[in-house]
């Protein structure tokens, strides 16, 4: 449900689950009616993430991840748990950063991805491209060499896997 909080409402929550299944914490939109969209952290019931940096908490859908196995399909990784979600919703193996263009997830967090092919998928803005290049380099340096990068260019100016509106289009 929604909450009412001021002017802003919590649109979506969105759970850091580890390997273990454990929630480690939420991440909280809340939208404006004008549209206008912020997020806030919540851990152990309190704001914020109580010492946690996001760059420690783990890929959102490591559960999904986890659960392939050694599936041998290719994994989609977005900025982000909304794009994530839109691609899961099309049956691809999706999981995305929790931790917002401006850092990356850490060494630890990146390691479910070694052993997979990657798709990054990043949004179609300059951070967004950022964050998907020091993504690549990181898998990269941990001896990643099957990453791949979607070309988001046709996007409109900050979209993102969410914004594919032809689930077909992802799987080709």
């Amino acid at each position: 449900g929604e909450k009412r909080a001021g002017r802003r409402f919590e649109s979506a929550r969105y759970s850091a689950i580890d390997e273990n299944g454990m929630v480690l914490a939420y991440h909280i939109r809340l939208e404006s009616p004008g549209g206008e969209k912020s997020f806030v952290w919540e851990r152990d019931g309190q704001p914020h993430l109580g010492g946690l940096r996001a760059s420690e908490l783990p890929l959102y859908r490591l559960p999904d991840l986890i659960g392939d196995g050694d599936g041998g399909r290719f994994v989609v990784v977005t900025e982000g748990e909304k794009a994530a979600d839109a691609v899961a919703a099309c049956g691809l193996l999706a999981v995305g950063t929790m931790t917002g263009a401006s850092s990356i997830p850490g060494d630890r967090q990146l390691q479910p991805l070694l052993h997979r092919q990657v798709v990054l998928f990043p949004d179609n803005d300059e951070p967004g491209r950022q964050h998907m290049q020091r993504l690549a380099e990181a898998l990269a340096r941990l001896g990643h060499d099957r990453v791949l990068m979607v070309a988001t260019e046709t996007l409109s100016e900050g979209g993102d896997a969410a914004d594919v509106a032809d689930p077909e289009s992802l799987s080709q």
